[in-house]
């Protein structure tokens, strides 16, 4: 994108060099050559404006829709795994005692989590040496 913000005098130096040549091998004086060229070189840096202001909004154009794409693709996905989560959650209840969900009662903390943490056998490991 460097090269669109250069564009307009990328587009009028070209035009005034090529101008320039043009209107030198066909024998016009300096007088009219250099007017010639800095007609051509101001029509085509606004040519360039132009161009370059029509290509940035269409860049912009791109850009806006590829997030909206994204973003719409990142919705719907979210929107599935809450389905999901909702259709097939885990049942972390303990115990053979189900309560009954039907009125939208809140399910205590201890019957969710009845279980007593035990560590590891791993965690109770011995090192011994082998210099004996």
């Amino acid at each position: 994108m460097d090269y669109m913000r250069k564009m307009p005098f990328i587009m009028g130096a070209s035009a005034a060099i090529v101008i320039g040549i043009i209107s030198y091998n066909n024998g016009y004086d300096l007088k009219a050559i250099c007017v010639r060229m800095t007609a051509g070189m101001i029509l085509f840096f606004a040519a360039g404006v132009l161009l370059r202001k029509v290509i940035n909004s269409i860049y912009e154009e791109v850009k806006e829709k590829s997030e909206l794409q994204i973003h719409n693709t990142n919705e719907s996905q979210n929107t599935g795994k809450k389905e999901h989560e909702k259709n097939h959650g885990i049942d972390y209840r303990v115990g053979d005692e189900t309560p009954n969900l039907k009125n939208n009662e809140k399910i205590e903390d201890n019957v969710l989590y009845d279980e007593e943490f035990r560590p590891l056998e791993a965690s109770r490991v011995t090192v011994k040496d082998d210099k004996q």
